[in-house]
C-alpha cells in the first residue's frame, strides 16, 4: 500500500525551513519539502499574507533562480510562526487519526 503524505505536511515543512533562514528554492523540493512544485506553496503563504522576497538572482549548479526568504520583520516571522503552527496542527490530527485506525 503506497503511504499517503499527510495534507500540508509540505507547507510545514517549507515554513519551517523559511523562519530557520533556509533557501527553500534552492534544494530538490520533493527530497526536502515532499513536493514538486514549491511555488504552489510560496503562493499559499501569500494568501496567508506572509511576505516573501524572491527579487534576488542566484547562481547554483544547475542554473540560474530565485531564491524565496521570509520577509525579515518582527510582524511577519511572528505572523509565520502561527501559520506554521496552524499547518503543524492539521499534519498532527491526521497523523493521529491515521495511527487510531484498524490496519
Amino acid at each position: 500500500m503506497k503511504m499517503k503524505k499527510p495534507p500540508y505536511k509540505s507547507h510545514f515543512l517549507t515554513m519551517d525551513a523559511l523562519i530557520k533562514g533556509e533557501d527553500v528554492n534552492g534544494k530538490n523540493g520533493y527530497d526536502k519539502f515532499m513536493c514538486s512544485r514549491i511555488s504552489n506553496v510560496i503562493a499559499d503563504f501569500r494568501k496567508d499574507g506572509i511576505l516573501i522576497d524572491e527579487s534576488v538572482r542566484e547562481k547554483s549548479a544547475y542554473s540560474d533562480f530565485k531564491p524565496y526568504r521570509l520577509i525579515q520583520t518582527k510582524e511577519n516571522i511572528a505572523k509565520a510562526k502561527d501559520v506554521r503552527d496552524k499547518y503543524k496542527s492539521i499534519v498532527e490530527q491526521y497523523e493521529v487519526k491515521r495511527s487510531s485506525k484498524p490496519a
